[in-house]
């Protein structure tokens, strides 16, 4: 993500935790324009503890709300 304001969802894995990873780490991507490595990072610390996650603020309800369909906890 480049410059502008940016806004934090914390996630954890909740119930996502074995059926949905592909799908989550795709959703990752998908809203924070990272890599692999780096989304996949993000969903292995997500399985342990809430884990923040930096997304633009205009995207963040949709992200939210995708993640939460997937089965994370959402906060």
């Amino acid at each position: 993500m480049t410059g502008g304001v940016s806004g934090r969802i914390k996630m954890g894995a909740g119930s996502a935790i074995n059926s949905n990873a592909v799908a989550v780490i795709k959703c990752i991507r998908n809203y924070t324009g990272m890599g692999l490595k780096e989304a996949k990072d993000i969903w292995d610390a997500s399985k342990l503890q809430l884990t923040d996650i930096r997304v633009e603020p205009d995207r963040q309800r949709d992200f939210a709300r995708e993640l939460r369909n997937l089965g994370c906890n959402v906060v």
